[in-house]
């Protein structure tokens, strides 16, 4: 006689039962946790609204202590429509790393490990590609003024990708807090690239360098940069 319950008439797989040892682990974990009062998709929202207000504030910050312009000075005479192609592709790929990175999911549990996988592995090489290939040089001549002034090295862009990335991070890390049970490094790595995607965002919109090196010092490299430090200095905060 076969069970009525599964169509195929095979006998059903008996449920599966984490070890005894895990189950005590995660009891103390929860027992050791704190609620916290506020929903996590609350804190979630904050921490998105807080980017942008994040990065403002520090090239208003760089603007008063080292009088760069917040935004770069050709903003409004620009012509190439491939600037505004990749500033706007960059933007769309910062929201998508970003949306993945936080998102609860249906069951609560996020996105899925290959999807974080290829969302902080790719965010650094697409920047990069965007950002390096065939750069865009202004002809404006208060723009070019400004280029001639810039650290060949990129150090200044460097410290402004730093802080807004650090600032971004700490913001979802801070929403996600303890909410994480499923791949928390793989989601620290998506938070830390997606961290690293507006820092770069901010610098397309600050600095009109088209210099290699100070392009790959100063842009590139914090972008990658984050997405490392969010594989492994993020789990301990985001787990349970």
């Amino acid at each position: 006689m076969t069970d009525r319950g599964n169509e195929t008439g095979l006998p059903r797989a008996p449920a599966f039962k984490p070890p005894p040892d895990l189950q005590a682990r995660l009891r103390a974990q929860i027992a050791e946790t704190t609620p916290s009062r506020t929903p996590v998709q609350i804190r979630v929202r904050w921490a998105l609204a807080s980017i942008p207000l994040a990065a403002l504030l520090v090239l208003i910050a760089r603007h008063l202590m080292q009088g760069a312009p917040v935004f770069r000075l050709d903003l409004a005479n620009v012509v190439c429509p491939s600037f505004f192609l990749r500033a706007g592709a960059l933007l769309v790929l910062s929201v998508a790393v970003t949306m993945l990175a936080v998102r609860s999911g249906r069951r609560g549990l996020g996105s899925s490990a290959r999807v974080l996988l290829v969302a902080a592995g790719a965010a650094a090489p697409l920047y990069a590609a965007a950002t390096l290939y065939d750069p865009v040089q202004s002809t404006d001549p208060a723009a070019c003024a400004a280029v001639a002034r810039l650290s060949p090295t990129g150090m200044p862009c460097a410290a402004v990708a730093i802080t807004v990335g650090a600032l971004t991070l700490a913001a979802m890390v801070l929403a996600l807090r303890r909410a994480v049970p499923v791949a928390p490094r793989l989601r620290g790595a998506a938070l830390g690239a997606s961290a690293g995607l507006w820092a770069g965002f901010s610098l397309v919109m600050h600095c009109p360098a088209h210099d290699w090196l100070h392009l790959v010092v100063g842009h590139v490299l914090p972008v990658a940069a984050f997405a490392l430090i969010g594989a492994l200095g993020v789990e301990r905060l985001i787990r349970p």
